[in-house]
């Protein structure tokens, strides 16, 4: 196995790690939309929509797809999966679909960090600790 191949399973490895907890992190609802009023601003929409955005993202893969990529992960782990071989592309296929849903999911969270005049490290630190104030 050459460089460039061991490279790209410690890449693939990462970020599939940091894409899973934040692909998570939504289901332990940590962000909460504006409460509603009557008649909603454009702004507030506008983060609702997000909000809604944001949730689709993250509960849009199945419970195959979960239950599969988990399997795939644990054989790699084993260094059970032939390099190149078909689950090797397999995982590579599914870790890329998390790593563009979780790009997605973060350029949603940028813009409603924007409209919040916050930044996506404070909103999610707030999203975190929600009893904080």
């Amino acid at each position: 196995m050459g460089v460039v191949e061991i490279l790209a399973i410690i890449l693939a490895m990462t970020s599939s790690a940091v894409v899973v907890g934040l692909l998570l992190l939504p289901r332990t609802g940590f962000i909460v939309a504006p409460k509603p009023v009557d008649t909603p601003t454009p702004q507030t929409a506008r983060e609702q929509e997000l909000l809604r955005q944001i949730n689709e993202i993250s509960e849009g893969l199945s419970d195959d797809f979960w239950r599969r990529y988990n399997e795939l992960v644990a054989k790699r782990r084993k260094e059970t999966l032939t390099p190149d071989g078909p689950e090797h592309q397999e995982l590579m296929r599914l870790t890329n679909e998390l790593e563009c849903r979780h790009a997605e999911r973060l350029a949603r969270l940028v813009l409603l960090a924007k409209l919040r005049n916050t930044s996506v490290v404070k909103l999610l630190d707030k999203a975190l600790r929600p009893c904080d104030g």
